[in-house]
């Protein structure tokens, strides 16, 4: 009768482990800590009570359920707050990885108006400089296009023309 009172203490705790087990996993995805605690303490003091008050077990049947219950509560615990840290690291590195991606957005941003104000004052210097040239060689040539006008006409027309197709 010891025996079949003991297989009969573990089977039932341990055919509660697997319904505890899925509420357990949930609590821990979804709360904190404390909640956690609370469940396992809730679920082996209510077990404890069974045990110990309804099921009228013999001593050694009362030692080994109150044995099993609190290793089940332990193994609770430890599985519902390594399941708790794993989801708050998951949630740090996912704020973590939207700060980087707010930054390199930001940085993105920075490097495009950088790359725009770059391009403006390159294309600023070679207007600059082609028009510098440009304008000073027709100046000089309109000069020269002065000064031979009278003595040789028809240079002084092939320079003008030269100086259009130059501007």
């Amino acid at each position: 009768t010891q025996l079949v009172e003991n297989t009969l203490v573990l089977a039932n705790i341990g055919q509660t482990f697997p319904i505890l087990l899925i509420p357990l996993v949930l609590l821990s995805w979804l709360y904190a800590r404390q909640w956690v605690l609370l469940f396992c303490t809730a679920t082996t003091t209510f077990d404890l009570f069974l045990m110990i008050f309804v099921m009228g077990l013999s001593i050694n049947g009362l030692f080994l359920a109150v044995l099993a219950v609190l290793f089940r509560g332990f193994m609770f615990l430890l599985i519902g707050m390594v399941i708790n840290y794993l989801v708050e690291q998951q949630k740090k590195n996912q704020i973590a990885l939207i700060a980087a991606n707010e930054k390199l957005r930001h940085y993105a941003t920075v490097r495009e108006q950088l790359a725009t104000t770059q391009e403006r004052n390159r294309l600023a210097r070679e207007l600059h400089d082609t028009l510098a040239h440009t304008l000073a060689a027709a100046t000089v040539h309109k000069e020269a296009v002065r000064v031979i006008w009278n003595t040789q006409p028809e240079k002084a027309q092939t320079m003008v023309d030269q100086s259009v197709v130059m501007m």
